[in-house]
């Protein structure tokens, strides 16, 4: 399932910054495009 750059930039938008956030937010075009074109069958469990 592919998601549109506008909804994620859209939800990121609503969250706080943060000064440790500064140079992430210049990362986040080229994730969004490398993420976006992989295929993902599971997602793993973060928390174990």
């Amino acid at each position: 399932m592919q998601i549109s750059k506008d909804e994620v930039f859209g939800r990121l938008s609503r969250l706080p910054s943060t000064r440790y956030m500064g140079s992430k937010d210049k990362l986040l075009p080229a994730l969004f495009k490398t993420f976006n074109n992989l295929e993902f069958k599971k997602l793993p469990n973060s928390t174990s």
